[in-house]
């Protein structure tokens, strides 16, 4: 299902297929998220060829579905090592990081950066990246549609490497995502302010969802802000720039330096928070950017599910694509939504074990205190449709004892009448016909649920022995025939002396 490759100096070769059993790899695992590097960790014996030939830091490991012809992972080898085993087995586990872990290889400058737009601060950071290191290390300057309110910014670099970089001054600050694209053989960088596209493939309990765990994360909240601007200079000539002030709201709110979100702090108490906004050099506009952040603030949801990944067994089913959004229903759990797919973790050699991570959906506080009630209001109803169930349960075991019992009268029934057959072959008939009449008004009075099974199972018992009884009794009568008519034979043959 997954052919796993290494390149070496142009050269590449498998080291696993399903096709092939002497070309195996003992494990693997692959692990993606949103705007992280990926990581692949696999394990190989001595006896593989690619034992002696994997280098770590040059080499390049590929990973590709066969079923999908996707390609899942493409990177380089970080971390080997070599261990042997307590039964005398050799292996080594190599752990290797995607490409995007070639902006560690390069560190920014310092400089200052004014009334530019994020692309163009997006490409300063890739072209210094450029420059230093290798061509197989270096990225196109891709799509990028991220903005802000005005669509410039102010931002200073230091001394850190190229994506740490990208995500403090760009991602973090205003959001959207990075990722890798190839297009004529060229690897471009886009920074998109959205990822992935709505799925038509629902997540569903008792269809393709094993297992879901939900997550409310409110430790990232903030029920008191403190808006920060711009940097300020300071009056003393011997100071550092290594923690300047900065701009606050004091003169335009009473003189404090935050604000507080009552409603917050109400539901979770008083957790202070800090936001930067570099090019606010007014204070009203800074309180209302403030004010604009508490209000607009989210609660974190998460969750975790194991889902069978269909596409492995019919491509007219959709793949799991990270950063799609999937609609994730659980009823039980109450759980309706749609969910972005922001990390997952694929097994090799086990992909129903292989789980997905979706958020983080955020929901505003009256959202949450509406999901908290419903949640309560379910569970009641649960509870009562339990204490229903039980009752109806205990009214079918009783129903069930009792039509137990007719049964059991309708077989001594049926053996009476069958020590009585010689009455008449039609007063049989006429019995039996009653009989299955009472049967059939038994089973209509009973509700049909699979509590009933062992009841259906009596019934079928039953009619297995009301068969063989007939077969018994239709010989008997057959029998009793044939005496009359022997019989009657001699008694004709005595009166004609």
């Amino acid at each position: 299902m997954y052919q796993v490759t290494v390149e070496n100096n142009g050269i590449e070769e498998t080291i696993s297929t399903s096709n092939n059993s002497s070309k195996k790899i003992l494990s693997g695992s692959i692990n993606r998220e949103l705007n992280a590097i990926d990581r692949f960790t696999f394990a190989l014996s001595i006896h593989n060829k690619a034992w002696a030939s994997i280098k770590p830091l040059i080499s390049i490991i590929r990973v590709k579905n066969k079923v999908t012809g996707k390609n899942e992972f493409t990177g380089r080898v970080l971390e080997p090592s070599r261990e042997m085993t307590s039964d005398g087995k050799f292996f080594k586990t190599l752990t290797c990081e995607g490409e995007l872990s070639y902006l560690n290889d390069s560190v920014q400058r310092h400089g200052e950066y004014r009334n530019i737009t994020p692309k163009e601060f997006f490409k300063i950071m890739i072209d210094a990246h450029n420059k230093q290191v290798t061509p197989d290390k270096r990225f196109e300057l891709g799509v990028v549609d991220v903005t802000n309110s005005t669509d410039n910014v102010y931002r200073y670099l230091t001394y850190e490497n190229t994506f740490k970089s990208i995500m403090d001054k760009l991602v973090g600050r205003l959001g959207g995502y990075i990722s890798i694209r190839y297009e004529n053989g060229k690897r471009y960088l886009d920074y998109l302010k959205s990822s992935g596209k709505q799925s038509e493939m629902p997540i569903k309990l008792a269809q393709n969802m094993k297992s879901i765990k939900e997550e409310v994360k409110p430790s990232e909240l903030i029920t008191r802000l403190i808006p920060l601007g711009e940097s300020l200079e300071s009056k003393d000539e011997n100071a550092t720039d290594a923690s300047q002030a900065r701009l606050d709201i004091k003169s335009v709110n009473n003189g404090k330096d935050y604000i507080d979100d009552e409603a917050l702090i109400k539901e979770f108490g008083i957790i202070e928070g800090t936001q930067i906004w570099d090019d606010v050099t007014k204070p009203s506009n800074l309180k209302t950017k403030g004010d604009d952040f508490l209000k607009n603030q989210r609660i974190v949801k998460q969750i975790d599910v194991t889902a069978l990944n269909l596409a492995l067994i019919n491509l007219k089913y959709e793949d799991f694509s990270l950063g799609n959004y999937f609609k994730t229903d659980n009823a039980v759990l109450n759980i309706s939504d749609n969910f972005q797919l922001f990390a997952q973790q694929i097994n090799l050699f086990d992909v129903a074990s292989s789980s997905l991570t979706f958020g983080e959906k955020k929901i505003t506080l009256s959202q949450y205190q509406a999901q908290n009630n419903k949640d309560k209001k379910q569970i009641l109803e649960y509870g009562q449709k339990i204490k229903n169930q039980q009752k109806e349960l205990s009214k079918v075991k009783t129903q069930l004892s009792e039509t137990e019992k007719k049964i059991e009268e309708t077989k001594q029934e049926v053996v009476v009448l069958g020590d009585a057959v010689n009455s008449s072959k039609l007063e049989f008939e006429t019995a039996v016909a009653n009989i299955n009449k009472m049967l059939d008004e038994i089973g209509e009075s009973l509700p049909s649920d699979e509590t009933m099974g062992e009841l259906i199972q009596s019934m079928n018992d039953f009619k297995t022995f009301e068969k063989n009884q007939l077969l018994i009794n239709t010989a008997t009568i057959n029998k009793l025939d044939e005496q009359e008519k022997r019989i009657k034979a001699l008694e004709d043959k005595g009166g004609s002396n």
